[in-house]
């Protein structure tokens, strides 16, 4: 499995130092952890076992604070899902959107998966409402193509846990997946290498055992399809690396 680096900003500087003379050959992931949990509990571990040797993964802890700077081998960002709301009044996201705006202009490639979704899609001009809380399960239809797609069914099914709802397909985007109960599933940047989606692409059977409150909607293993999931992952990882 590829390493897993949890990144403060005090930690970031000797980071860099540390593997300097390995950055021209060696690229890093980087995670945005938006979850309030202990390390052990949150979902960048199971992103980053879903990834497994492909890659070496780093993570940021936006809520605990960090500088606009991202980790030199960077090759592409992961903004991850959390209970927070990106309407909430927090110093924290107004700068990690801006530190998605400013990784967007550089052509790095990000995706955005729940609250990251739903924060990017704030970042580049979209309404994000609160709305019933849904949790466990989703059809997700595929209505274009697209390569984080690529060797993915029309059709699958996925793990959703939010409130939040983004309203619009924002500027420069298109809406690439949808479901029966929220229009916005996933979009796609027309110009640059930025995807977003509201389910979980990353959450398979045996999340659980993470969790401190388990979800009784993910403990039947026949409900989930992991296969389609983690090819979107995996799409995106290769297009990190060919970018790279």
């Amino acid at each position: 499995m590829g390493a897993l680096y949890f990144l403060s900003p005090d930690t970031l500087h000797a980071y860099n130092a540390k593997n300097i003379g390995r950055c021209a050959v060696k690229k890093v992931l980087l995670i945005l952890e938006n979850d309030d949990v202990p390390e052990e509990q949150n979902l960048s571990l199971v992103t980053q076992k879903l990834i497994g040797d492909k890659i070496d993964c780093v993570v940021f802890d936006p809520i605990g604070g960090f500088r606009r700077k991202v980790p030199s081998a960077t090759v592409g960002i992961i903004v991850g899902g959390g209970l927070p709301s990106v309407n909430d009044p927090k110093a924290w996201i107004e700068d990690e959107a801006a530190l998605i705006l400013q990784e967007a202009s550089k052509g790095i490639p990000i995706l955005g998966i729940c609250f990251g979704h739903q924060l990017i899609s704030k970042a580049f001009g979209a309404c994000v409402l609160r709305r019933e809380r849904r949790v466990g399960f989703a059809e997700i239809i595929r209505i274009k193509d697209n390569p984080i797609f690529d060797g993915l069914p029309p059709k699958w099914r996925s793990a959703v846990y939010h409130h939040d709802r983004v309203e619009e397909v924002p500027d420069g985007f298109e809406l690439i997946a949808t479901s029966n109960y929220c229009t916005v599933q996933a979009l796609a940047h027309k110009n640059l290498p930025i995807w977003s989606v509201q389910f979980h692409p990353e959450i398979n059977y045996g999340i659980n055992n993470y969790f401190a409150d388990p979800v009784s909607e993910w403990d039947d293993k026949a409900s989930f399809e992991p296969e389609p999931n983690k090819r979107l992952i995996d799409n995106f990882v290769e297009i990190c690396l060919r970018s790279g």
